[in-house]
């Protein structure tokens, strides 16, 4: 999200914190709503990582300083053990969730390195991230979709 697009999934529950952020030039990436089936989870440990990965490269391609997590609390620790994340927002309920969830924030430049150097497999390539996020030409068909 950014002051032109400020809508994401993080905003509709903490705007109060994150609208001012964006007016004053701060843009983030908010890939709040990727999940990790549970059963599939138990059966392919490594499906929550893949979901990251696919954050991480939004982050370098976007050149986002932020990666977000709108998280329920128990997963807190994961991603303060993964990403260094911060909370920044209180528990609060989000619309069509049956439970509530706190906000997290993760500087991306702080843990790129240290995220590659444990996890490999979150480097991509500009191509890779080009072929995901780039907004094909007038008649060009999307190279990949997810």
């Amino acid at each position: 999200a950014c002051s032109a697009t400020p809508q994401s999934p993080s905003t509709t529950v903490y705007g109060d914190i994150l609208r001012p952020m964006l007016a004053s030039g701060v843009h983030f990436a908010d890939p709040s709503r990727f999940a990790a089936d549970p059963d599939w989870s138990r059966v392919y440990p490594q499906i929550p990582y893949l979901t990251l990965r696919l954050a991480g490269m939004a982050c370098f391609y976007f050149d986002a300083p932020y990666c977000l997590s709108t998280i329920r609390p128990e997963h807190a620790g994961f991603y303060r053990r993964i990403y260094c994340s911060e909370q920044i927002g209180e528990l609060r309920n989000y619309p069509g969730l049956n439970y509530k969830v706190v906000l997290y924030r993760a500087d991306v430049s702080a843990i790129r390195e240290r995220s590659f150097s444990r996890f490999p497999f979150f480097r991509s390539t500009p191509m890779e991230q080009r072929m995901l996020f780039e907004t094909p030409g007038a008649g060009e068909l999307a190279p990949l979709t997810i």
